[in-house]
């Protein structure tokens, strides 16, 4: 077994304070959306109340849905969290609930008979997803996965191991996505990469490691931007410039080979400056149709490649202001009408370290992949 890291996340309330204050002075476009006003709360009182320290680790953490946590996987279970009357305002303010919600799920599952020997053991499991992610890296033509590791700062609940190199499936599935792109990139000759929505800084991660010479931009609302920072500056110590400094930035700077963290208010400094590729996974989705088409009018003016994936029918729409989801979908058209200056390459289900997305459910996520039309020359 690999030991376990030493090295957690710093907690840094000071700039979460900051980044908080910030955002509430954000001009309208950039504040955060009925999507994730629902998890803010929950989220904010979780840092204030255990900061990062093993914030991989947690379970039934609001963290999840920045892409943070990286647990056991579970064998089959009845989910309370799924019935409002375990789950709902009054019980999470219960210390604990979610830890006992999970026990006795699991409890009156094991006496219950559940449709299907689906358990499989974790060991075997891992393998799956390794031969997964390299299968698909070797079919799309990315770099090697050994090429690469997880960084495992911040004690991931569930590693897999191979030949000494520690990995996670969250680690996988974003080789994955990077995976995907590279048959439409090159990612050796580019230069820039700009990602709105960064969550925890995974997908950020794996580029930087896979192609090191590469500048990137990300741009989040807090507290995501905040527990991707405190993350990023740990992996890449040398090579993150934080967010005390970028937000006196009114120019976006020059490509360096290191990762810069702004505000998502920020986003018109790239208004004049040319950005090889836009990335954005699964956020575009959580906000409505005219708050995207805000990001993409910029997006459909410096970008020479995009890769968006995201539920293309649209998310959930929220029964009203302030119940989770949105109150209006964003789906394939408006993706379309905000990248009218590009050509959709592929558009497919999304490949993860356990199977795809194809399946008939309404909230499928796939990939699309879209570059830049070429002009009709004149003469």
């Amino acid at each position: 077994m690999i030991p376990r890291p030493s090295v957690q996340v710093d907690d840094d309330p000071e700039l979460l304070a900051l980044m908080r204050a910030d955002g509430a002075t954000a001009p309208a476009p950039y504040q955060t959306t009925n999507y994730w006003q629902f998890i803010d709360w929950k989220l904010m009182a979780e840092l204030r109340q255990k900061g990062l320290r093993d914030f991989r680790a947690r379970h039934q953490s609001p963290l999840a849905s920045a892409g943070a946590t990286d647990l056991r996987p579970l064998p089959p279970h009845i989910n309370l969290f799924a019935f409002r009357v375990f789950n709902n305002r009054f019980t999470v303010r219960i210390a604990g609930y979610d830890r006992w919600l999970e026990r006795i799920g699991l409890a009156i599952s094991r006496r219950l008979p559940l449709a299907g020997d689906i358990h499989i053991a974790t060991k075997k499991m891992g393998k799956i997803a390794l031969d997964r992610a390299d299968y698909y890296g070797a079919k799309w033509r990315a770099k090697p996965l050994a090429d690469a590791c997880d960084s495992l700062i911040g004690n991931p609940e569930w590693v897999i191991e191979r030949e000494g190199l520690p990995y996670t499936i969250s680690f996988l599935n974003k080789y994955l996505d990077y995976a995907y792109c590279c048959p439409f990139i090159d990612f050796d000759s580019i230069r820039t990469v700009v990602e709105l929505g960064p969550g925890s800084g995974r997908q950020a991660e794996v580029l930087k490691k896979f192609h090191p010479h590469l500048t990137l931009y990300l741009f989040d609302i807090p507290p995501q931007l905040y527990v991707c920072e405190q993350y990023l500056k740990k992996v890449f110590p040398d090579a993150t410039v934080g967010y005390r400094k970028t937000r006196a930035l009114d120019r976006l700077p020059e490509a360096d080979g290191r990762i810069y963290l702004f505000s998502n208010a920020k986003f018109p400094l790239l208004g004049d400056r040319r950005i090889d590729l836009f990335w954005n996974a699964a956020s575009l989705q959580e906000m409505e149709p005219d708050v995207v088409a805000n990001y993409l009018s910029f997006v459909n003016g410096f970008a020479d490649a995009v890769f968006v994936q995201a539920c293309m029918a649209g998310k959930q729409v929220a029964r009203s202001p302030g119940f989770p989801g949105v109150l209006k979908p964003t789906t394939i058209e408006h993706y379309r009408f905000g990248l009218a200056g590009f050509e959709c390459r592929d558009r497919t289900f999304t490949i993860t370290a356990f199977g795809d997305e194809a399946d008939e459910h309404l909230y499928n996520y796939e990939n699309s992949f879209w570059r830049r039309r070429i002009k009709a020359s004149s003469g």
